[in-house]
């Protein structure tokens, strides 16, 4: 199991780690990618010494290189690798439900149940929109995160390293993923608590704001850009699809530099039911007659 700690996570560490020591299978190892934070703070926000390997952020390290780094350490020593996020909460069988799902593929991700900060329920689930496939899914939006998948080492392996400016880590793997052809698989159970607060990169709960957009666009715009450096890793067909969801992400770009296209784009936003999926925010399709005339 891999996870990242770093400043501002101390108030949920204890609560994830008490999940982590109540797994049903707790045949694992921990894995800790430390990022700017004291190794005191980690232990005292946990309540107690705990095992672990810890992987320490380097001079210069991006939040992806030392992800990275961690990531490619663990898939030369185990088959597979659980990732989690450092402020969430595991489901007591998240780890068994990652094992079993191993078994029949390349890349497995469950559905969320979404919590605020304190960890109270807010009533809505993270997970696969409708009748809406991976296929339909990935080329424009991710539910594939670092809090709710497993990997088979085999296959991340051969993906690694991300580059350093990459920010959104998991969406590029997983693009990777499956562009190449592997076997993915969501399973529509929760296995998690993913908190919805004010630091989340990538908030899937209105209402959304101008600014969330516009940085969202430009952190998408730059997913976009880091994997089509790699068509080598993507079959044609997929790489079509990913070229097409570039296109119409730069041109929703240039259509918010409007003010007013972009307050009638969130106003419309924050009124419609929404998918509970990353990055949904960022040039959805059922608004497309606001930002692409």
């Amino acid at each position: 199991m891999y996870t990242t700690v770093y400043p501002g996570v101390e108030k949920y560490f204890r609560d994830w780690y008490v999940s982590v020591k109540n797994q049903t299978d707790n045949n694992f190892d921990i894995w800790v990618g430390v990022d700017g934070i004291s190794m005191e703070t980690i232990k005292e926000a946990a309540g107690e010494d705990f095992e672990a390997t810890w992987v320490f952020a380097e001079q210069g390290d991006s939040p992806a290189r030392i992800r990275s780094r961690s990531i490619s350490r663990i898939v030369n020593l185990y088959p597979g690798v659980v990732l989690v996020d450092s402020d969430d909460l595991l489901y007591p069988t998240r780890v068994a439900s990652a094992r079993r799902g191993l078994e029949d593929c390349d890349l497995y991700g469950c559905a969320m149940e979404l919590v605020d900060g304190g960890g109270n329920r807010l009533g809505m689930t993270f997970k696969l929109p409708g009748d809406k496939t991976l296929d339909d899914i990935i080329p424009r939006n991710n539910v594939m995160g670092f809090s709710n998948t497993a990997w088979r080492s085999t296959v991340l392996r051969d993906l690694l390293p991300v580059p350093s400016d990459c920010i959104l880590m998991d969406w590029f793997l997983t693009i990777l993923a499956w562009g190449s052809g592997a076997h993915l698989r969501f399973d529509g159970n929760c296995q998690m608590k993913y908190r919805q607060h004010s630091s989340n990169i990538a908030p899937v709960v209105a209402p959304y704001t101008e600014e969330q957009v516009k940085e969202g666009t430009w952190m998408v715009l730059n997913l976009y850009s880091l994997v089509l450096e790699r068509p080598d890793k993507i079959k044609p067909d997929r790489l079509t699809l990913l070229k097409k969801a570039q296109t119409n992400t730069k041109s929703f770009s240039r259509a918010i530099r409007s003010p007013k296209i972009l307050g009638k784009y969130v106003c419309s936003l924050n009124r419609m039911e929404q998918d509970m999926v990353w990055w949904s925010h960022v040039a959805n399709p059922e608004l497309e007659k606001i930002w692409n005339q």
